[in-house]
């Protein structure tokens, strides 16, 4: 999950941000976090990630918050 808010500003065009993720554990919303890399290029956004550290993690992206 984004803990951060992704870069949209004209002004933020072509300027890398590292932005917090948290990842969710069992009972909580955030057992651990980590920074991920967003650009800003203008009607897209680049998104440099990390591996994920164990299985079975992965990135989900999409406009809901997370939900358990």
């Amino acid at each position: 999950m984004l803990s951060d808010t992704i870069p949209i500003a004209q002004n933020t065009i072509g300027i890398e941000f590292d932005c917090k993720v948290c990842v969710p554990g069992l009972h909580t919303a955030c057992d651990s976090n980590f920074l991920v890399t967003i650009m800003n290029c203008g009607e897209f956004r680049v998104y440099k990630l990390k591996k994920p550290s164990s299985c079975p993690q992965a990135y989900c992206f999409g406009k809901k918050p997370y939900e358990r």
